[in-house]
């Protein structure tokens, strides 16, 4: 991602729950920037890291501006609030393009409504993977098409095409998803429906 600059500020208050939510009440998020074997504490205005995530997904690399110095990062870690979503915290890690780094890839599955017309039901285990790159080869989400699997078919994570110069960390093997037979599911919600009409 290019020319895209997140500003950050100093958080000079000690770190705490009460203090986290009166940031985030001001439109911020806090946030620690890990160097040389330290942590920063730092705030961010919310509305753009959340256009950055938005654009550039999870694994986005951009320009932060602390300071009045601006490094390359990567988001290490997102917090979020399970019922919500709302952004609680953020860790970022400052990057070397000549140097390799290790991030999770989110995967997106496409051509689901063809194998659901086949009669396919759909059975997700993975959502994303491990991969290990220079930082300008980290794609931002993998695709997969499973358009022609049929039931009975499975994916794993072999199977997952990438370009010269990634290399996955995750279990080849692991199973990203299966095409099950609707059947039994729809004998057992058959088998329901009668009850409740009885």
């Amino acid at each position: 991602m290019e020319n895209v600059v997140l500003i950050a500020e100093d958080r000079v208050e000690k770190a705490g729950k009460s203090r986290a939510k009166a940031l985030r009440g001001l439109g911020l998020t806090p946030g620690v920037v890990y160097h040389d074997g330290s942590s920063i504490l730092i705030q961010v205005y919310t509305k753009d890291l959340i256009n950055i995530i938005k654009k550039e997904g999870q694994s986005a690399i951009f320009d932060l501006s602390y300071n009045g110095k601006s490094n390359q990062v990567f988001i290490k870690e997102i917090q979020k609030d399970p019922v919500t979503h709302e952004l609680l915290h953020i860790d970022l890690q400052p990057i070397a393009m000549n140097e390799t780094m290790k991030v999770n890839i989110p995967i997106n599955i496409v051509g689901q409504h063809t194998v659901e017309g086949k009669g396919g039901i759909i059975q997700r285990q993975l959502h994303e993977i491990e991969i290990e790159a220079h930082p300008g080869d980290i794609p931002k989400v993998i695709e997969l098409d499973i358009s022609n699997l049929n039931i009975g078919d499975h994916m794993i994570v072999e199977d997952i095409q990438l370009k010269e110069g990634i290399n996955v960390l995750s279990n080849p093997q692991e199973i990203i998803l299966l095409i099950s037979e609707p059947s039994i599911q729809n004998e057992e919600e058959d088998i329901e429906h009668e009850s409740q009409v009885e």
